[in-house]
């Protein structure tokens, strides 16, 4: 359902799409991971499945927050903590914990019968979520996949965003940037991108709005309904 459009959008040619949150139901099972690797080095996670999120797709250093520098025994911490991320997040991917949201293979598939060009600019791994992509049938539809390792600088800065566009040959004006977070808007605008926002993630409607996205959605499958 359309929930906020501030005005109709124009001819739009590029669609690019954030992953976690937008594409994928993924917030609470990165939460419980966590606090289950927490677990298992004997210490508590104290923050919010929104603060864990927030920081994953910033691309901070979760280790930075988790362990205060002058923590006894931190390198060791730190170094376990890695080990047991690393493997759980690919096992999350490729043991089914995560799945699409609902209506995304027909968007996908509709997207691209009407000509669009399809992309997904996110702050995870592109190792890890191109298998899982390949599963769900979604690769085919798209023109680019840019992730963590393929930037310098991550959301909100504009740059990858600008790569993507770079590489579809895309004007910003003719483009559109969908996320579920206040990041995903700042990039958009800051790429001179037309901007889309959902409530599927961490940021609540007063939070996009606040942002002042072209378009705010329940899902990402009410996009149909606004090109």
């Amino acid at each position: 359902m359309l929930v906020f459009q501030r005005k109709p959008l124009p001819s739009i040619r590029s669609i690019m799409f954030d992953m976690d949150g937008t594409l994928i139901d993924s917030i609470d099972v990165y939460h419980e991971i966590i606090k289950d690797i927490m677990g298992s080095l004997k210490m508590e996670l104290t923050l919010s499945r929104e603060a864990v999120f927030e920081y994953l797709s910033q691309g901070k250093n979760l280790s930075d927050v988790i362990f205060p520098h002058g923590l006894e025994d931190r390198e060791e911490a730190v170094g376990q903590f890695r080990i047991l991320a690393i493997r759980a997040f690919r096992d999350i991917f490729s043991k089914g914990r995560v799945e699409l949201i609902d209506g995304v293979d027909h968007l996908f598939e509709e997207l691209r019968r009407r000509g669009f060009s399809l992309a997904i600019v996110t702050s995870s791994s592109t190792e890890v979520i191109r298998p899982f992509l390949k599963k769900k049938k979604l690769h085919p539809y798209l023109s680019c996949l840019l992730g963590r390792t393929e930037v310098a600088r991550l959301k909100p800065s504009p740059d990858p965003l600008m790569k993507c566009m770079k590489i579809l040959h895309a004007k910003p004006d003719e483009s559109l940037y969908v996320g579920d977070s206040v990041i995903d808007i700042q990039a958009g605008k800051a790429a001179g991108t037309w901007t889309g926002g959902v409530l599927t993630g961490t940021s609540g409607v007063d939070r996009l709005k606040a942002e002042a996205p072209d378009v705010i959605l329940d899902t990402v499958g009410d996009l149909l309904s606004v090109l």
